[in-house]
Parts: C-alpha cells; sequence; structure tokens
C-alpha cells in the first residue's frame, strides 16, 4: 500500500501528507472490503464526479496502479473509486 502511495504522489505531483496517508489506507481497506462484500458505495463524493468529468486521464493513471491491488484482491475498482482517491488527497486544495 506505501509503494501505491509514493505512486500517487507522483501522478499527482503532490506530496501525501500522514493524515491524509492514514485516511486514505483507511479508504482503500474499506473499499476492498465493501466490493468483496458486493456492496454499493456508502458515499458518493461530488469531487469524484468533477474529477471524472475534467481530469479523465489522471483517473486513468491510477487505474493502472490500482490494477495489482485488483488483481491480488479479485475486485475491480471503478472510475468513480478512483477519482473519489484523486479527491481524498487533492481534497484540501479543492
Amino acid at each position: 500500500m506505501i509503494h501505491f502511495a509514493n505512486k500517487l504522489e507522483i501522478i499527482l505531483n503532490q506530496k501525501i501528507d500522514y493524515d491524509t496517508l492514514i485516511g486514505l489506507l483507511i479508504h482503500i481497506i474499506c473499499l476492498i472490503d465493501r466490493l468483496k462484500k458486493h456492496l454499493s458505495p456508502a458515499v458518493h463524493f461530488q469531487a469524484a464526479s468533477d474529477i471524472l468529468t475534467k481530469d479523465r486521464s489522471t483517473v486513468e493513471k491510477v487505474k493502472e496502479i490500482l490494477l495489482p491491488i485488483e488483481q491480488i484482491c479479485r475486485i475491480t475498482i471503478s472510475d468513480v473509486e478512483a477519482a473519489t482517491i484523486i479527491s481524498i488527497i487533492k481534497g484540501k486544495e479543492q
């Protein structure tokens, strides 16, 4: 997971502070659990919808680095979830 966070920092050109990293890791763990149980998203972030519209290429890059997690956990992470991950990191500046 730390390797994933390091790659995110490079893609987003933004340092992830400790509090945001902890929140991101908790979010991803809950996401994996929810997807394994075939549950729907608990919350819909408007920021994620905005990111999907405005920054599709970054969403695709995040989806690429999520592939190992998808393969190991045998899940599929949606574009909306990838955009939500971006919004968690960029949330402080939006």
